[in-house]
């Protein structure tokens, strides 16, 4: 889905971002993916804030 540009926006106003990504697996707490992938996560991230 993406993270909005306006959420996007504010992310080029800070001065540090930390960027804490899920690595277990929990049923009771549900992925926006439907899996855990770790590195697909990053990308995605990484991609969105490239693009911003």
């Amino acid at each position: 889905e993406g993270l909005g540009n306006q959420f996007l926006s504010h992310i080029r106003e800070t001065q540090a971002i930390v960027h804490v990504v899920r690595c277990f697996e929990d049923t009771g707490v549900v992925h926006v993916e439907g899996g855990i992938d770790p590195i697909r996560d990053i990308e995605t991230i990484e991609t969105e804030l490239g693009l911003a």
